[in-house]
């Protein structure tokens, strides 16, 4: 006997409803999977910004940091690079030249110290000669002074004695003749004072022109002892301090030359590499004792006082994601809920990956965005780098409905 035909479709219909639920959950998984697998999973993780130290010269490469993971000590240095092969034949060249001109500097220095001493020489030679010279005027002076006196004295006795025969003459006792050529002895008496006078004048200005240090002998001119060779002197001195200038400026220049290429040896020939104190030496992969070139990126190294979180998110929950939104973070191994602050968010077409970050979250695949979180502010609370630790994420501000809705474009 056939089944009635209505229970066949009431089967039916419950089948396609069962099988339109299950549909509607795959659905749903499939869209709630990244953002149930980021809660449950903790595909986090702790990082920090990887920097790179490179070789400034070639050479070879000494470490001095015990090891990879280790604290840098205080100094900074975590690496020495010697390279002993630079050449010295550019220093030696200019230390030459420097001792070179060194001694043509010491040369004009004692040559024009000679010229000194000469016309030292000179001058108190021309003292002498003056002081010689001062006192021939002041005897020639008190000669024509006493000169000058004496006829005086004649001329008074002669104006007498002529005045007397005028007298005789008018009493008819002497002869004209006589009363005129005792005229003629005054006049020439009087012309001869009126010389020693002239010549005491100029005796007394050439005395005044002395003391000023200026000779004049009865010429007119200056003595060929003031003369000399006292302007070949200054001329020839003159000559040696521009040329000894000269000389200790090429000295000068020499020697900064030298200390410039002392300085660009000992920075070619022997340089450390330094990190931040305290930073973390993250990896060598350049052994002890190899040589380097310059350049050569040597070692990675973190600072742990900068810390993020790598968040791996579905590119439609990144839209979700503000600057500045908080987040809840748990470290794996701890059940403490800590804060952290959105710095960066990235498409999946353009993430960071471990050329930029120190470690980068396990749930990092092609397809999958990024967000960074600023976790800095947590660091000293860690006594080792945290770094490479996992971690959950939870943006307190997003819930299943706005997931949802990013995931529909609703």
């Amino acid at each position: 006997m056939a089944e009635p035909a209505q229970p066949i479709a009431r089967r039916s219909g419950r089948w396609i409803y069962f099988i339109g639920i299950l549909g509607f959950l795959a659905y749903a998984g499939w869209i709630m999977a990244p953002y149930l697998r980021s809660i449950i999973v903790r595909d986090a993780t702790v990082t920090t910004w990887l920097n790179w130290s490179t070789a400034p010269i070639e050479g070879t490469i000494t470490w001095q940091s015990s090891g990879v993971e280790q604290k840098v000590g205080a100094d900074g240095v975590i690496a020495r690079i010697e390279n002993v092969y630079m050449s010295r034949h550019a220093l030696e060249e200019h230390g030459l030249r420097i001792k070179l001109v060194q001694a043509k500097v010491d040369q004009l220095k004692a040559y024009l110290e000679d010229i000194k001493q000469l016309d030292r020489e000179r001058a108190d030679l021309k003292g002498d000669y003056a002081d010689t010279f001062r006192a021939q005027l002041d005897a020639e002076i008190a000669s024509l002074k006493r000169k000058i006196k004496v006829n005086n004295d004649r001329l008074v006795l002669m104006r007498d004695i002529a005045a007397r025969k005028v007298k005789l003459l008018n009493k008819g006792l002497v002869s004209e003749i006589v009363t005129h050529e005792d005229a003629i002895r005054v006049s020439d008496l009087e012309f001869y004072l009126a010389e020693l006078q002239e010549r005491l004048d100029q005796a007394q200005v050439r005395r005044q022109a002395a003391d000023k240090g200026v000779f004049i002998d009865q010429n007119g001119e200056d003595p060929a002892w003031v003369r000399g060779s006292r302007l070949e002197l200054k001329l020839e001195k003159k000559r040696a301090r521009l040329e000894l200038r000269e000389a200790e400026v090429e000295l000068t220049e020499v020697q900064l030359d030298a200390e410039e290429k002392q300085r660009d040896f000992d920075r070619m020939s022997g340089a450390s590499i330094s990190v931040p104190p305290g930073s973390i030496l993250w990896s060598q992969p350049v052994a002890g004792g190899a040589a380097v070139v310059n350049g050569q990126s040597v070692a990675a190294w973190l600072d742990c006082s900068v810390l993020m979180i790598d968040v791996p998110l579905a590119d439609p929950e990144v839209s979700l994601i503000k600057m500045g939104m908080e987040a809840d973070v748990i470290l794996e191994g701890e059940s403490k809920t800590r804060r952290a602050k959105t710095i960066l968010t990235r498409g999946s077409a353009s993430t960071l990956g471990s050329t930029d970050l120190a470690a980068v979250a396990k749930g990092r695949r092609d397809g999958v965005a990024q967000v960074l979180l600023d976790f800095s502010h947590e660091a000293e609370s860690f006594e080792e780098c945290p770094v490479g630790l996992a971690a959950y994420v939870d943006f307190v501000d997003i819930g299943l409905i706005d997931v949802i809705r990013a995931r529909l474009r609703l």
